[in-house]
């Protein structure tokens, strides 16, 4: 997965990372299945700008949508994604997906689909611009 994965370091330290896949079948969309952000770097607006350089890279050429899980509780997440939606001119719709106690054995909260796009191939246009700016 290191086409579809960011690392982001600070001074020598990772202060940033995501991973993500294109499924084989379905690629026009990426999953982004973790995302983490060290204290040192919240703040900066690194969860976006990764997102960002990943949607920029040539693997994510065909991509038009964006999907990933998150609790009801990590607004933090849910601000990074609709900010996307919102800079991409495009929807973010939110579903059910992994329920407590139907799959996730009770042991974790719920987690709700998010699924951004379509993104236009305009949009996509305008993320590598900013990219190559940053």
């Amino acid at each position: 997965f290191c086409e579809t994965c960011v690392v982001a370091e600070l001074d020598g330290e990772i202060v940033g990372w995501m991973s993500a896949y294109i499924n084989p079948q379905k690629t026009s969309t990426i999953f982004i299945w973790q995302m983490a952000v060290s204290e040192k770097a919240r703040g900066q607006s690194l969860a976006y700008k990764m997102l960002n350089h990943l949607l920029s890279r040539v693997i994510c050429s065909e991509v038009t949508h964006v999907e990933t899980t998150i609790t009801k509780d990590n607004q933090a997440s849910r601000s990074v994604f609709r900010k996307l939606a919102s800079q991409l001119n495009t929807g973010c719709a939110e579903s059910s997906y992994f329920v407590r106690d139907t799959h996730l054995g009770g042991k974790h909260a719920d987690e709700y689909l998010f699924k951004i796009g379509p993104i236009s191939s305009n949009a996509k246009r305008m993320i590598k611009i900013k990219e190559e700016n940053l």
